[in-house]
Formats: C-alpha cells, structure tokens, sequence
C-alpha cells in the first residue's frame, strides 16, 4: 500500500490470513467503535504479532515481516512489529494520519526499534 492509502477490516472479519507489514514508512491503524471492541482488536493484532513472531523467525502464520529478520543495516532482532493501543498512548496524528475518535479507539501496527513501547520509532 502507498503512502495515504488505507485498509479498511470488516468488524466482523477476524483477519483470517496472514499480514506482512513490509517496512518502517508503513502502518496499519485499526479504529474501533466502543471500548470493548478496542480491547478485543488490541488483543487479537498483538497475539497474530506474536504468532507471526514465531520464536524470533517472523516466519510464523500471524501478522510477519520480512524487514524485521533481514535488516541490513541492524542485523537481526532490532526491528519488530510492534501492536499499539492508542487507548494508552493517545495519539492525535500517527503516521501521518489524523485520529479523529476522541477517545482514541485504535490498534496501530507498524515496524519499529524492538522494544519501542511509545511509538516514537
């Protein structure tokens, strides 16, 4: 997907096949309708995260990227698909993009620094 592009995840869709997140300019944001539906999304992207993990690999059936394992620059286990729940963070802007819900009822994934628990990558 290129910059500004967005997908959009029926409520009731489970996300059943894998997802790779393909590098550190790329995001995906989940908006969520209640909190309980927040928590619910959260947990689910996380657990495909560790999942996809598989171990150390990013080779596992969850949510995967070939950026975190191969980096050049870093080697491996410094980049990692990280879940955030913006319920936490409070975000406004991420990634470029304006979160319109006040109450901030999103699930960001994104590649980042393992380890980035706030978002600033």
């Amino acid at each position: 997907m290129g910059a500004g592009s967005t997908l959009d995840i029926a409520p009731a869709s489970g996300i059943s096949a894998p997802i790779a997140v393909t590098g550190a300019a790329n995001g995906l944001i989940w908006q969520a309708t209640s909190d309980p539906t927040q928590a619910a999304k959260f947990l689910y992207l996380y657990n495909k995260v560790v999942v996809g993990f598989n171990g150390g690999g990013w080779d596992g059936a969850g949510i995967t990227s070939g950026v975190t394992f191969q980096d050049a620059n870093f080697g491996a286990g410094v980049l990692s698909v990280i879940a955030y729940d913006n319920t936490l963070l409070g975000f406004s802007k991420w990634q470029g993009v304006t979160m319109t819900d006040p109450n901030f009822r999103q699930t960001m994934l994104r590649v980042s620094y393992t380890g980035d628990l706030n978002g600033d990558g």
